[in-house]
């Protein structure tokens, strides 16, 4: 079974948003740890444009809603992991994984 846990970000103290988001996507995507980018996988952006895609899209919202709060959750990281042997690096990429492929899965 995939451990999953999803983590919220915070502007970190005196830092921008923007350079905050980038710092923690930057430690993200950390090559010693995502076999050099490997292991590094997006949803709807870029990963390399992110932390811009990112900001455009927080401007948006701020413009819509209002101003910021301090304590705000400017993004949420997604961080899974699997027993060696588990899954392919492709199959969970693509989100071809199901719990039929997982030797403790229900298929």
């Amino acid at each position: 079974m995939a451990a999953t846990r999803l983590i919220p970000l915070h502007i970190n103290k005196g830092k921008t948003a923007a350079a905050s988001i980038k710092d923690r996507i930057d430690y993200a995507e950390d090559p010693n740890k995502t076999e050099n980018g490997n292991l590094v996988v997006s949803y709807e952006c870029d990963p390399r444009l992110a932390w811009q895609e990112f900001m455009l899209d927080r401007g948006r919202y701020l413009a819509a809603h209002g101003s910021e709060r301090e304590s705000d959750v400017i993004g949420y990281q997604i961080r899974q992991a699997f027993k060696p042997g588990m899954a392919e690096t492709d199959d969970i990429q693509e989100g071809t994984l199901s719990p039929r492929d997982s030797p403790h899965g229900s298929g």
